[in-house]
């Protein structure tokens, strides 16, 4: 944690939004994963005021092996379903309202 929080004070240092994304997990994952982790590293962003998008528990990936190099790493093909639906996430977003907002008043000046 203390290398995410180095990372997250030098981002916040340098001006820069910073948002945190976990990717879906496959679902027999679930049973033995850590929990405590995501919450912990959830924690840490909330105290530092960075955002969190939790993708982690998607039901479209959770019974699609053939999306996953092993239970937590999507594979080349999973990789690209989520980017795609991710983008399709993120262009809706606050955060990305706010960090094009913040980049169209840099260009201004």
């Amino acid at each position: 944690m203390q290398s995410l929080q180095a990372i997250i004070g030098q981002v916040q240092a340098d001006d820069v939004e910073l948002l945190v994304v976990i990717p879906p997990c496959y679902k027999r994952l679930m049973a033995g994963g850590n929990p405590y982790s995501k919450q912990l590293l959830k924690q840490v962003c909330q105290e530092h005021g960075v955002q969190v998008m939790d993708y982690s528990e998607m039901d479209y990936f959770w019974q699609r092996p053939e999306l996953f190099y092993d239970n937590s790493h999507l594979n080349g093909e999973g990789a690209n379903v989520f980017t795609q639906m991710f983008i399709g996430q993120i262009l809706k977003s606050e955060f990305y309202q706010r960090v094009k907002n913040k980049s169209d008043e840099s260009n201004k000046n």
